[in-house]
């Protein structure tokens, strides 16, 4: 069966007054990451094994690898409530790095999305690395890489792009305005 690829990036400004090491600890923050994925009903962490070699994260001695058993409700049924989804379980792996995190998913029918959400500072040609300028100049960003089955990417690409953009824009908003209230805790969650 034919697989397609999908690569796609966001980018969301931190605003002047939000410290860039604040941001990378709410990603090494699980629960906190975790909690703010729309499409997710519940997750809890469980043994995976990923103690081996696995090409996508860094070696489990230089950061460990935490997995998730994830619950994402999809509707099957349009127009029908809770009776028309299916609840389905799947792993998602999370390693933290220096600027942020590495996360991949393995949902059924194939679907793989790898992510690696990183602070980064926008470099303008004229300055110097490192030298502070008014206003945002530190981006949240993700690279992500989504593959599936030909035939299921169109569904699958909008439906995942969208989630991501929505954890990206709340994360920071939350980084922004940290009086807002934040998204309940999914039930289920390990802690």
């Amino acid at each position: 069966m034919f697989r397609s690829s999908y690569a796609f990036q966001i980018a969301i400004p931190l605003a002047s007054h939000v410290n860039p090491e604040n941001t990378i600890r709410a990603l090494h923050d699980h629960d906190k990451f975790l909690s703010l994925n729309p499409l997710m009903t519940g997750y809890r962490e469980v043994f995976s094994g990923l103690d081996k070699v696995d090409t996508y994260f860094a070696a489990p001695d230089v950061s460990p690898i935490k997995s998730y058993e994830v619950t994402e409700a999809i509707t099957i049924v349009p127009c029908v409530g809770s009776s028309g989804k299916m609840v389905i379980p799947f792993l998602a792996h999370i390693q933290n790095v220096d600027s942020g995190m590495k996360w991949r998913v393995n949902a059924p029918l194939g679907v793989v999305l790898k992510a690696e959400f990183i602070m980064q500072r926008e470099l303008i040609d004229s300055e110097e690395p490192g030298e502070p300028r008014d206003g945002s100049d530190w981006f949240l960003i993700e690279n992500a890489t989504l593959e599936c089955a030909g035939w299921y990417m169109l569904f699958v690409k909008q439906r995942i792009e969208g989630a991501q953009r929505n954890i990206c824009r709340e994360l920071v908003e939350m980084m922004e305005r940290p009086e807002l209230p934040k998204r309940a805790v999914l039930e289920g969650n390990g802690t």
